[in-house]
């Protein structure tokens, strides 16, 4: 076979095989699509909690208790990092990927570390009266302050086309999360350990775990 008709054959193949494709933009650089996530979450957050919520009263003395601080800190860095994450595995075969969700995962076993040691905001374990515990209220507001944050992290995750849906969603999740549960401690007054378990936690839980079992239809191709 001549080197033309064997080029030619080539060219047919691949028009062949392409014929179906449709262009499509290519996607952005990972600060251009990380940053304005933050912001988005961020501000929605603020706004959030200052114009719904309210601060809450004893902030000025909040600020001065180191658990307090470091809780918060800690889930700022679970957002970020679990972020980052998930927009870096919204990439097909991303490398290193035991690096990239292994930070996440650590903060959020030191959030959880705290919690359970009660010593978020100096908090004690008290005798559970789930009827005293007003869930309606913390609950309803963390599924409202998760709303914009969700949509926004689905939408830039989706840009992508990542290999890793379970993993992918995961990280979403506890980005979402992480930003919802900063809003509602600046928000509510409560350090009861049990307040911040049954009423803050478990409905940031159940939702990381929703996602996680619907990563495959939410972060499909």
């Amino acid at each position: 076979m001549s080197k033309d008709k064997q080029d030619k054959s080539i060219d047919d193949m691949i028009n062949a095989l392409s014929d179906d494709l449709t262009p499509v933009k290519r996607l952005g650089g990972m600060m251009r699509r990380f940053l304005p996530v933050i912001l988005l979450c961020a501000a929605y957050a603020a706004a959030f909690v200052y114009i719904v919520l309210r601060l809450r009263l004893d902030m000025t003395d909040k600020l001065f208790e180191p658990l307090f601080i470091a809780e918060l800190s800690v889930f700022f860095g679970v957002f970020l990092s679990a972020l980052f994450a998930a927009l870096r595995l919204s990439v097909p075969d991303v490398l290193h990927m035991k690096l990239i969700v292994g930070v996440p995962l650590a903060l959020s076993l030191v959030a959880l570390a705290l919690l359970f040691m009660g010593g978020l905001g100096g908090g004690h374990w008290y005798h559970i009266h789930f009827e005293k515990m007003e869930f309606h209220h913390c609950m309803m507001d963390g599924m409202y302050l998760l709303l914009l944050p969700a949509a926004a992290v689905i939408y830039a995750v989706r840009k992508g086309a990542t290999t890793h849906p379970f993993l992918c969603g995961l990280m979403s999740a506890l980005s979402v999360g992480a930003i919802g549960w900063i809003g509602l401690r600046l928000g509510c007054e409560s350090d009861e350990i049990n307040h911040l378990f049954f009423a803050h936690f478990l409905p940031f839980f159940g939702v990381v775990l929703l996602v996680c079992l619907l990563a495959r239809k939410i972060f499909r191709w």
